[in-house]
């Protein structure tokens, strides 16, 4: 019986041992010292995987523009962008040159034709509007902190009348709007003027159409406090709901300006100088960290508009 069994022992030992034998045979020798899929080896055949993805705005504006616009650029450039700007060791763009507002800084919000609210809203600085009548309408003194001025008797009754100071900011605003449109470009219609989902260096963007942002953007001033960003949009500018403009690494309100020629309807969170030919309307609960400069008119429902330092 012990021999019967040790046949068997020794027929299992031999089936177990053969299969690696072969592998070892068959595969050539196993480098140990390999970490990773790849180490050790050499591959022969490398497959070419391409992406592609179509992004298409959200934003349908709810309001048809009113009025034309009272103050347009003075030139349109046509030069070519130089580089497609990436937030990576350095920026693409040149910086470029900073732009005056005047007395237009004295206003988190100046507007031509009218300034309108559905309470409550919350405004932090100063505001104004250039024309006649009762054209503040819906703005509770308890809103605004800061001054309300009008050019006349009209308006909430904390109002102070500046006709004088108001018409030279109104100047001032028409000159920055300008002037920044003046500024050679560095990137004309990046992606297409759909920017969600970017990260952009410094630099002047041109766009022949109007922009939109359908997902958060970042504006990445890589470590430089000084970068600035100047957008001109030949077109209208809409930002969706729950969508935040991040300024990233130093980045500074005051350093982004934005010149519209359309209207623009912002509905999340937004960074900046808007200097808009049109009106400006902001959705529901929208936020603003900058200043809201118009031709024609603001409109608020239930905002919060901070003034840049």
């Amino acid at each position: 019986m012990l021999q019967i069994v040790n046949k068997k022992v020794l027929l299992t030992l031999l089936l177990a041992v053969s299969p690696v034998i072969f592998i070892t045979a068959g595969c050539g020798t196993w480098n140990k010292g390999a970490t990773s899929p790849v180490a050790g080896a050499t591959s022969t055949n490398t497959p070419t995987i391409t992406a592609t993805a179509t992004k298409t705005s959200s934003v349908t504006p709810t309001k048809t523009p009113s009025s034309s616009p009272t103050n347009t650029p003075t030139r349109t450039p046509t030069n070519t962008p130089s580089a497609t700007p990436s937030a990576t060791s350095s920026a693409a763009c040149p910086n470029p040159a900073a732009v005056s507002l005047g007395t237009a800084a004295n206003y988190v919000i100046l507007a031509e034709t009218g300034i309108t609210d559905i309470p409550s809203s919350a405004v932090t600085g100063n505001i104004a509007n250039a024309g006649t009548g009762a054209q503040i309408t819906g703005v509770t003194c308890p809103e605004v902190n800061g001054i309300i001025y009008t050019i006349d008797a009209t308006g909430p009754p904390c109002r102070t009348i500046d006709s004088t100071g108001i018409g030279i900011a109104v100047t001032d605003k028409g000159t920055a709007y300008t002037n920044t449109n003046g500024l050679a470009n560095c990137v004309i219609d990046q992606s297409a003027g759909i920017l969600g989902g970017l990260t952009l260096t410094r630099g002047k963007y041109f766009f022949n159409t109007g922009v939109s942002i359908p997902t958060d953007l970042h504006l990445d001033a890589l470590g430089d406090p000084n970068a600035r960003w100047d957008f001109q949009v030949n077109g209208t500018l809409t930002e969706a709901s729950a969508v935040t403009v991040f300024l990233d690494n130093g980045a500074l309100a005051s350093n982004v300006t934005w010149t519209v020629t359309g209207f623009t309807q912002i509905s999340g969170h937004f960074e900046g100088v808007i200097i808009g030919a049109d009106y400006i309307q902001l959705i529901t609960g929208a936020s603003v960290h900058g200043r809201l400069l118009t031709h024609t008119y603001v409109a608020l429902d239930q905002n919060v508009v901070t003034q840049l330092p």
